[in-house]
């Protein structure tokens, strides 16, 4: 079983990365310092590229 879609730590200090639930994707933001991790997972997918 794979984790759910969402923005997860991955591995980089005060970055976060989409997990799109089947890979890792390109996409990375910053880390809120203070969001806790449900809310962070739980927010919306990255801007498809148009």
């Amino acid at each position: 079983m794979s984790a759910a879609p969402g923005w997860y730590d991955a591995g980089t200090p005060g970055k976060l990365r989409w997990w799109d639930g089947v890979q890792w994707t390109a996409f990375e933001t910053d880390a809120a310092p203070s969001a806790p991790a449900a809310a962070v997972a739980a927010a919306s997918a990255p801007a498809a590229a148009v």
